[in-house]
């Protein structure tokens, strides 16, 4: 309630000055006019002693405040108008969101538009690049430091409108690389690694590329495997082709046998097979304790027919090559081919008469 009245007392050298009286008005003293005046508070009435107050300072009219100091403390700075979060916070640094773009659709495992519109990570893992690649735009993975070693990486790269996964050395100039269009599986860790379209290598520096020709099958015996005491084209060596590996016209097969013949005079005879046919013979020969060799070159012309080299030489004899240039075999892509080095004792039947230490197939593809 108000109390509408005023008074104005003199009491020694103070004035004492009432207006209107509301409930809750206090009584301030003005130092410079030397007066006592009624004041109304805001809000009304006073404060009240059970509430919990927030301060700056000790306040000697509160009971219950809570002093905070002047200025934000803890991970708080600047000033409490204006209070600031520390750079580092319960043990981390405080870093700005990233900027989000459009079409982040992470309920469906995708990221989509990234960079460019069309870019995107699939929901089964792969990765998409939009627009159509051009020559040498490179994708590289780099491992190790941020900054990479100079001239070595992994790399998917686009060129001349086939793409190739390269991992390479540029610095030594070594090169291994796939076309993407490859399929490659790996059997088990170091083992094999099947090729379901031709294998390309770098040609050195250059920027031509080439089919390697790898090592199918080695043969070796460190004492040799000899012939048997008969008149019989005898199996040193053998090795079976797997069906449908000369599956294209131009695939081939190279093949190096070597040995050793008996101190004896007896006539024998050295040939190397390919699917049943004889590519390479050395005839009926009486060398004594003297080493050969025997090759063969044979390429696929089509499914039934094979184009032939062979030859034989034995230590200061003149070589004995053998020529078939349309050579008929049994289907390649639906039979194993045997290639097998054989050795005879033609007339006298003794037993290692003729040795073998190797033979090695390599397989050009």
């Amino acid at each position: 309630m108000k109390i509408p009245f005023h008074v104005h007392l003199k009491i020694g050298p103070w004035d004492l000055v009432l207006g209107t009286l509301a409930d809750g008005d206090v009584l301030t003293y003005n130092a410079t006019n030397k007066t006592f005046r009624n004041q109304t508070l805001a809000g009304a009435g006073v404060a009240p002693s059970s509430a919990d107050y927030l301060v700056g300072t000790a306040q000697s009219g509160l009971s219950a405040e809570i002093v905070v100091g002047t200025t934000p403390g803890g991970e708080l700075g600047n000033t409490w108008p204006s209070p600031t979060v520390d750079t580092t916070h319960s043990g981390s640094s405080h870093a700005s969101l990233p900027t989000q773009a459009a079409n982040l659709d992470m309920g469906n495992n995708l990221v989509l538009n990234i960079g460019a519109a069309g870019t995107d990570f699939t929901a089964g893992g792969g990765l998409t690049l939009a627009g159509t690649q051009t020559d040498n735009d490179v994708l590289m993975v780099r491992g190790g430091a941020s900054t990479p070693p100079a001239g070595s990486g992994l790399e998917l790269l686009y060129a001349g409108g086939v793409g190739y996964l390269r991992s390479y050395n540029r610095t030594g100039g070594a090169y291994l690389q796939l076309n993407i269009n490859d399929i490659i599986t790996i059997a088990a860790a170091n083992a094999s690694v099947a090729v379901a379209a031709p294998l390309t290598v770098i040609l050195g520096s250059a920027t031509a590329s080439a089919q390697p020709v790898v090592a199918a099958n080695v043969q070796t015996s460190a004492t040799g495997v000899g012939n048997t005491a008969d008149t019989n084209d005898d199996t040193l060596f053998t090795y079976s082709l797997p069906s449908n590996s000369m599956s294209g016209n131009g695939k081939s097969v190279r093949v190096l046998a070597s040995g050793h013949f008996a101190t004896t005079a007896n006539a024998k005879r050295v040939k190397l097979w390919f699917a049943g046919a004889v590519i390479a013979d050395s005839g009926a020969v009486t060398l004594s304790n003297v080493d050969w060799r025997a090759d063969m070159e044979v390429t696929r012309i089509d499914a039934t027919h094979v184009s032939c080299v062979g030859t034989f030489m034995g230590s200061n004899v003149a070589a004995v090559v053998t020529v078939t240039p349309n050579q008929a075999v049994s289907d390649l892509t639906a039979n194993a081919s045997i290639v097998k080095v054989s050795g005879s004792s033609t007339i006298a039947g003794a037993a290692n008469d003729i040795l073998g230490y190797l033979m090695r197939t390599d397989f050009g593809n």
